[in-house]
């Protein structure tokens, strides 16, 4: 009788943990749902375009360095544009700084800031109006110390890139030897051989001339630099002085200061602008040993002049400088800021330029 009389409630608590573990379950489920989502719609969304196709512009983010100057002035000074927000501001708030700041690049750590400037003299008839001489400048970004790296009267320097160590820089400047003694400071060469590659330690300040030539850039070891000669494009060791021609302009351009280049940050791809052309050429860097660069590829965006890439710091992404010019036509017309997604092979505009001076619009870094 007693045995008998227990059935029921037995039979029901076990009818209650069988529920326990279904809602237990059920919210299992669910959490990991909500946690595998975003994993989980990419590949929903790969599945309705069709295998493994990109999603354009997926995760696009950042801050990229540019230099302008407000349209009808030649006052150069720096920007930040960040990509979640869509704004745009001056790196250096203070606007009674009377300074024009050139090409900012942070170092591999992000905490030092690097670029050219000098002072601005109101009454100079340069192209940037200006008495002195730029110079390199770095700083700190947590403290704001203020170094000056460069004291040389070699005029038009022209940041070049951060050595992986964050110890060295390179960057270029116009010469001032027995050749070129009658030079104006503020004159503008295309003939990249009128340009000097430096190295220059940020600590001890200590430089080096490397070669006649412009656009340097450090391969990810640190032992070798690539950069632009009136012949092509060089590699230079380090460690023992020599160079070799990894690229000849007989081969793929014509080789002058107006041709903008970048190295993506693992060094697997270098991008070259060529505005007389219209687009941008994609490089395979295939060996920085042996200086292979190879598999060109060509960039189009919307047919127009194309200046200053710089790759995202996943070597996913270019940003670049655009502008309508047209045969005749004395100023450039829609300038914008784009960017090309190089696994998805799409276009986005960001950003106009039109407020500011085409002239003076330099893209410098994407962190």
């Amino acid at each position: 009788m007693t045995q008998e009389s227990n059935e029921p409630v037995v039979v029901e608590k076990s009818r209650y943990r069988d529920k326990v573990i279904a809602a237990v379950a059920v919210v299992l489920v669910l959490s990991l749902v909500w946690f595998l989502y975003p994993s989980i719609k990419s590949s929903l969304q790969r599945m309705v375009n069709g295998g493994d196709k990109a999603i354009p512009f997926e995760n696009l983010s950042g801050d990229i360095y540019l230099t302008l100057a407000l349209s009808g002035t030649k006052l150069a000074d720096l920007y930040e544009y960040n990509l979640g927000t869509g704004n745009l501001k001056k790196t250096f708030s203070d606007e009674a700084d009377n300074r024009l700041r050139l090409t900012a690049k942070l170092s591999p750590d992000a905490q030092q800031l690097a670029f050219v400037d000098t002072s601005i003299d109101p009454n100079s008839n340069f192209y940037y109006p200006s008495s002195e001489w730029f110079q390199l400048r770095v700083i700190d970004k947590a403290t704001g110390e203020n170094t000056q790296i460069t004291n040389t009267e070699d005029p038009s320097k022209r940041l070049g890139d951060w050595s992986p160590d964050g110890t060295k820089i390179t960057y270029t400047a116009q010469v001032t030897d027995e050749n070129f003694g009658g030079l104006d400071k503020q004159d503008f060469f295309y003939d990249t051989d009128k340009w000097v590659v430096f190295v220059v330690d940020v600590n001890s300040k200590v430089q080096k001339p490397i070669d006649r030539g412009t656009h340097p850039f450090w391969s990810p070891d640190g032992k070798k630099i690539l950069y632009m000669k009136s012949d092509g494009l060089y590699l230079y060791d380090v460690s023992n002085d020599t160079k070799q021609l990894v690229l000849p302009t007989t081969e793929s351009f014509d080789a002058t200061t107006n041709i903008k280049m970048d190295v993506s940050d693992d060094g697997s791809w270098l991008a070259l602008s060529l505005p007389a052309h219209r687009n941008i050429y994609l490089y395979k860097i295939t060996s920085w040993e042996r200086g292979i660069i190879e598999d060109k590829t060509k960039i189009e965006a919307s047919g127009s002049s194309i200046f200053w890439p710089v790759f995202s710091p996943d070597s996913r992404y270019l940003v670049f400088q655009e502008a309508d010019i047209f045969p005749g036509a004395d100023a450039a017309a829609n300038t914008r800021l784009s960017v090309y997604d190089l696994k998805a092979k799409s276009y986005r505009e960001l950003m106009k330029l039109d407020g500011f001076n085409f002239d003076v619009a330099f893209i410098s870094d994407w962190k």
